[in-house]
C-alpha cells in the first residue's frame, strides 16, 4: 500500500505542496521565519560566560570589602561600648565609695542619686532642727543687747519646742517693733513675730519667737 494511502486511512491529510496547506488551515511555511538569521555563529558563547564571570568576581570583591569594612566598624563600636561600660562601672564604684564615706555608711546602695538626695535632706533637716533647738540661754545672750537698747516691757518669757524662746512684750509702736526685730537679726538672733496687736494707751503687744543662728550659737 502506498504511504499516502496508508496515512489517509489513519486520518492524516497529505498535502503535495505549500498551496495545498491552505485547504487545511495551516499557514504556509516561510524560509528563515523563526529568527534563524538572528543567530550569530561568529560570537563565542564562552566569551560571554567569561565576561559574566569577571563581572561577578568584581561584585563579589566589592561585597567582601563592604562586609570587611562593616565588620571593622562593628568591632570598633563594640570596643568603644565596652570602654564606656568600664568607665560607667568605675564612676559608679567611685560614687559608691564617696556615698559610703560621706552619706550612707551602711546598708545596700540601690539608687545612688535617690539615696544621696535622701541623706542630704536628712542632714539639712537635722541641721535645721539643731538650729531651732537653740538653748534658751544662748538666745537670751544673743538678744540681750538689742532688748536693752529698745527697752520693751517684757511680760513673759517661756520656751516652746518647735518655736524656741518665746517672749511676750509691749513696745511703743509697730515701727519700734520692726526696728527691734531688725536689731535682733543683726545680733545673730532670728526673731519671728508670732502675734502683734495694738492696744490703746499701751502701744503694741507682741509675741516674738527667738532662735539663734548657727554662727551665733557656736561663738
Amino acid at each position: 500500500m502506498p504511504l499516502d494511502d496508508w496515512l489517509t486511512t489513519l486520518g492524516v491529510r497529505v498535502c503535495n505542496g505549500p498551496e495545498a496547506l491552505a485547504t487545511t488551515g495551516i499557514a504556509q511555511p516561510v524560509r528563515f521565519g523563526h529568527g534563524e538569521l538572528v543567530l550569530d555563529l561568529a560570537r563565542d558563547p564562552e566569551a560571554l560566560r567569561v565576561a559574566l564571570r569577571g563581572s561577578l568576581r568584581r561584585i563579589a570583591a566589592a561585597l567582601v570589602l563592604a562586609l570587611g569594612g562593616f565588620g571593622l566598624w562593628a568591632t570598633s563600636v563594640q570596643i568603644e561600648t565596652e570602654r564606656l561600660r568600664d568607665l560607667d562601672r568605675s564612676y559608679r564604684a567611685n560614687a559608691e565609695t564617696i556615698l559610703r564615706t560621706a552619706l550612707v555608711p551602711s546598708g545596700p546602695v540601690l539608687d545612688i542619686r535617690a539615696q544621696a538626695e535622701g541623706a542630704l535632706s536628712r542632714a539639712r533637716a537635722e541641721a535645721e532642727a539643731a538650729r531651732v533647738r537653740s538653748r534658751p540661754l544662748d538666745v537670751l545672750r544673743a538678744a540681750g543687747e538689742a532688748l536693752v537698747a529698745h527697752d520693751p516691757r517684757v511680760t513673759r518669757v517661756s520656751y516652746q519646742p518647735g518655736l524656741g524662746l518665746v517672749i511676750d512684750l509691749e513696745i511703743g509702736d509697730f515701727e519700734a517693733l520692726d526696728a527691734l526685730v531688725g536689731d535682733l537679726a543683726a545680733a545673730g538672733t532670728e526673731a519671728r513675730v508670732a502675734r502683734s496687736v495694738a492696744r490703746e494707751g499701751r502701744g503694741v503687744e507682741a509675741v516674738l519667737a527667738l532662735t539663734t543662728t548657727r554662727a551665733e550659737a557656736e561663738r
